[in-house]
């Protein structure tokens, strides 16, 4: 009994669908912006997603107690930005692409996928019968 295709795998359209949304997430941040603010007593922690990049800053911000706000979506506005970031006290920014994001993830797919194939071609020579998984 020979394996399944690649494309009856669910693994395989899983992944496929991964990456369609990540593309989906980068083509959209470049028209605009969204993201959240989370208030821990002493520090601030920003996500943002625009411009195909994530930004993650981090500040020492005066609050009262926990909280979460979202930015509401829009398009960006850097000057304004950096303006509100140059008023909290020590800001650090990391930013981080979409490809850089996607990359591992792709990588660890393709390899899954292959490891996979690999297995089920060699259960299959060996004369192994039986129902292969589905996965």
């Amino acid at each position: 009994m020979t394996p399944r295709p690649i494309y009856r795998w669910k693994s395989f359209w899983f992944g496929l669908l991964v990456l369609v949304f990540m593309g989906w997430a980068a083509w959209d941040s470049y028209q605009t912006r969204t993201g959240a603010v989370l208030f821990i007593p002493g520090s601030a922690y920003e996500v943002h997603a625009a411009d195909a990049k994530f930004f993650l800053v981090t500040s020492d911000a005066v609050s009262d107690g926990f909280s979460l706000e979202w930015v509401e979506p829009g398009p960006l506005d850097v000057e304004a930005w950096k303006g509100r970031l140059a008023a909290l006290n020590g800001p650090k920014v990391s930013e981080i692409t979409f490809g850089a994001a996607l990359a591992p993830f792709f990588l660890a797919w393709i390899g899954r996928l292959g490891w996979r194939w690999r297995k089920l071609h060699k259960a299959s020579s060996q004369g192994l019968d039986g129902p292969f998984p589905t996965c």
